[in-house]
Formats: structure tokens, sequence, C-alpha cells
């Protein structure tokens, strides 16, 4: 094969398409080299070496613009997210003079692209919707199998996973897999599983995540430059699945991280997830101070790929006690991601504000029922704001939701919550797994969740912070002294204090003042 070609292997008519499109690019041919592109782009996107290709859709797109449609889509998806030669321009404005819904559909394409690329997701996630709306359909019998279609699904679905959007992600890639594949193109179809496989292994199903890894595997390889970026993210799916922290950080470090591409949201996740199960906290310090000093394409605050950093933060914060601290990260990250909400309620449930964690706890339902990782933690902090509150029932009510999410959980997900509640399963829910000796797991290592403060125990307590004696804080709130010594008795034993001193010390340390 020429210079440049990484077909060796596939068919005939792949490498002949190919061989003559680096022959026009070679003598200049711009003219051949746009045909070519219009009618082989996705293979010749695929197949030759990318800065190769983008070396004639340069020259090509320089030559004649408004004819090089394309070519300007394919430019674009090889061009660093900085450059400033791309001209969206031509096409944009070209989809109302010649109303063609394959050229809108690649005018949308095109600034959904330099918006992602750019690290603006939730962006770019508006054209997507706009491609959405002009998507051929699916047929039942025939599909268009130029590749395109399945090419944009996986598209859409990679541009709502970094804009947080993870069930939306999910159904993009359910309609790739559902497209005509085009031979040549098989990565596709393996990409959209293998990104939906990682969705599931960090916020949804790790059984689901391990079967989709293993179905992406049974589709033949292609000789493609794209295949070792798949590799790559199957090889975080394999570590986000890990049960033993130890494993997952030397996977890790065995990963080539030059493939990761935009996947890197995932891979910080990765880390600092096994870092926090294997307990090395400062390391987990470290590492994040690291990664925020490279130049990632991201916004700070928009989207998950602009709110990794600042998760991965408040998470530290939150599992080594700084409550308080651990609020101002959060308040940076994109309050529209699952995970965001999550961890916002479960900052609601360990800082003595139960009622608000329950509402905020009920509120997300719907963002967490087809995740069911972030659906466990998030009945995990429900249940545990209603144990707080001396409420049994409804715990054991809120623990019985888990039998909504299609089988009982297993042994490792029982983790998500604490020895109390784990102890209320296995007595009242169906399937629960018995653990007869589990070490302490994530729940069991934050602030002790059955000793959250009442509102008038948190009233009491700011009272007390603001220097008032006894008697000025019963006549403030309108009690008799000795209620309040009975409030304050109660605000003491759940602080794990004797003294004023201490139960302000302790409040502050957990961000409750």
């Amino acid at each position: 094969m020429g210079r440049g070609c990484t077909c060796a292997g596939v068919s005939t008519d792949t490498a002949r398409v190919v061989q003559r499109f680096l022959a026009a690019a070679d003598n200049g041919d711009h003219r051949t080299v746009r045909a070519l592109v219009e009618d082989h782009g996705l293979v010749l996107c695929f197949y030759v070496d990318p800065a190769r290709l983008l070396r004639a859709l340069d020259a090509a797109v320089a030559a004649d613009p408004a004819h090089s449609d394309t070519a300007q889509v394919l430019q674009l998806f090889l061009s660093p997210p900085k450059t400033q030669r791309l001209r969206l321009a031509p096409v944009a404005d070209g989809v109302g003079e010649r109303a063609s819904a394959a050229l809108s559909a690649k005018a949308y394409l095109m600034y959904m692209l330099d918006l992602r690329l750019k690290g603006r997701p939730k962006e770019a996630l508006q054209y997507s919707r706009g491609l959405r709306e002009g998507a051929a359909i699916i047929h039942p019998l025939r599909d268009v199998c130029d590749g395109w279609p399945q090419f944009i699904a996986v598209q859409q679905g990679v541009t709502a996973m970094l804009a947080g959007d993870f069930t939306a992600a999910l159904t993009s890639f359910q309609e790739a897999q559902m497209r005509a594949t085009m031979p040549g193109l098989e990565f596709l179809h393996r990409e959209a599983l293998v990104r939906a496989a990682l969705i599931h292994a960090t916020f949804g199903d790790p059984g689901m995540a391990a079967s989709l890894v293993g179905r992406a595997a049974s589709i033949p390889r292609t000789a493609s430059w794209a295949e070792a970026s798949l590799d790559a993210t199957v090889a975080l799916v394999t570590v986000m699945i890990e049960e033993d922290p130890v494993v997952g950080i030397r996977m890790l470090a065995e990963l080539d991280q030059s493939r990761i591409g935009e996947m890197w949201p995932f891979f910080i996740h990765a880390e600092y997830r096994v870092l926090e199960a294997a307990g090395a906290h400062s390391r987990v310090a470290r590492r994040l101070e690291e990664l925020a000093q490279l130049p990632f394409a991201r916004t700070d605050g928009q989207g998950y790929s602009g709110s990794v950093l600042s998760l991965a933060e408040a998470s530290r914060r939150i599992v080594t006690g700084a409550l308080r601290q651990a609020k101002v990260p959060l308040a940076r990250a994109d309050q529209s991601v699952v995970l965001t909400r999550v961890m916002s309620a479960l900052l609601e449930a360990q800082t003595g504000t139960a009622q608000k964690a329950i509402a905020l706890a009920r509120e997300i339902r719907q963002h967490t029922v087809h995740l069911r990782r972030m659906e466990i933690w998030r009945v995990s902090i429900l249940s545990g704001a209603y144990l707080a509150q001396g409420d049994e029932a409804r715990a054991v009510n809120a623990l019985q939701e888990v039998g909504q999410l299609g089988r009982p959980i297993d042994e490792h997900e029982a983790a998500y919550f604490s020895a109390e509640l784990r102890a209320l399963g296995e007595q009242h829910v169906p399937g629960w797994p018995v653990l007869a000796d589990v070490a302490a797991t994530y729940m069991d290592r934050l602030p002790n969740q059955g000793e959250l403060l009442t509102g008038r125990e948190l009233e009491v307590l700011r009272l007390l912070a603001r220097g008032l004696s006894r008697q000025e804080i019963s006549d403030t709130l309108f009690v008799t002294l000795n209620t309040l010594k009975s409030q304050l008795r109660s605000v003491y034993r759940k602080l794990g204090a004797s003294s004023r001193e201490e139960a302000l010390r302790s409040a502050t340390s957990r961000g409750l003042i």
C-alpha cells in the first residue's frame, strides 16, 4: 500500500479507494480528492493516516471551500481544537440555499464537533438535537449504508457523554448499534458498544458493562487506526469494574494514555475511584493537583468534562471528613450532571440536613433510575437520611426500592450502604446479600449517618456558635431551660463531644457551622 495507508488486510474495494485518494493528493488533484471524500469520506477518515489525510483535506478545502462539505466535516473531526483554519460558514450558509437534508446534517455535525472539541459539550449538545430531528429513519429491511447515520449516532453519544447526559448517550449508542454497518467500518458498531460499556462501568450496571465489552470483542477487528482508541476505552471499563483497587491501580499504570483521547474525564474518574477505594487519600490530592494543570479541552462547570476534577476533589474531601470544604468544589461542578446531584444529596445527609437530603434524593430519581450504580447510591442516601430521623419504617421502604433494579444487589453493591443499613436490608429486603464479615465500606467511613442533627438541634448549635448563653438560647427558641439541656445533651452525643468547645470544633470540621 502507499505511504499513509493503514488498510492492509481490508477489502480490495476499500484498498482501491484509499490508493486512488493518496495518488490524487500526491498529484494535487483537489477535485478528485473532494469527490472521493464525498463518496467515501468515512473510509478515508479511518484508513488513511490522520495527519496525512488532514494535509490533503486542508489543501482541498483551501482550493474550493464552497464545494467541500464533507471534507470540512472530516477536517474538523481530525483538527486540533484550537485551529483557526476551519471555515464553518460556507456549509452552514449553504443549508438554507440548497435545502439538502444531508447538507443540513453535516452543518449540524460540524458545529457539534467544533464546540465539543473545544471543551463546550453542553453547547455542542444543542446541535446534536438538530441532528436527531433530521436523522434518517431506521428502515426495518434496509438502512442507509454509507456509514454516516451510524457515525453521527456515535458522535451524538460521545457528545452527550461529555455533556453529562448519560441517558441520552446510551440512547444514541443504541441507535448506532441498530444502524447498518458498512463493510470496513465495523469498528463504529464496536465503538457504540464500548462507549456504552464505559458509561455503565462508571455510573450504571457493571454486569451490563462486561456484557457489552464481550459483544464488542465478538465483532471482527479492522485495520483502522481507530481500534487502538477503542482498546483504551475497554481497558478503562476493565479498571472501573475491577473489585480489587490494588489491581485497578496496576491496570491504570499499564494503560496507554496516549490512546484515551476524549475519554480523559473517565480516566480521571477511574483513577480517583481506585485510589479512594485503596484509601490513598493523600495520593488522590496530589494526582488531582497534577491533572488540573493539564490542558484538557474543558470549560469549568460545563458538563461532565468541565466537572470531573471538581467532583473528584469534592469526593476526596467528603470521605476525609472535610465536609465544609467539600461544598466549594461541588458548587463549581455542573449542577445538572447526575453525579453532582447524588453527591449534593450525600453532602446534605452528612452535614445534618436530613430533610433536605431526603428531598434531593427523591427529586433526582428520574435521573438515576436507568443508571444502576447511581440509583443504588441514591437509595443508600435516602434510606440513611430516614434512619437518621429515627424513621426506620421509611428507611426500610426506601431500601426496598432496590427491588426495582431488575435483580438483587450483590455483595459489592451492598458496600454503598452503611453497616446499619446493611443490617436492615438483610432483615427486610428479599434477596439482600448476607455479609457475615465485611471490611469498612466507603459509606461506613463517612461521618455517622445515624447521628445527624435534627433541625432544632442545628438551631441550638448555631446559637451556641454565636456565643449565646443557655438562658439566651432558651429565650430565643421559646423553650424551657430543661428542654434546652436535653437538646444540648443530644447535640453533644451526636457530635461525640463533652463540652461546648468540643462540640463547636466537631461541628466546624463537619461543615455544620
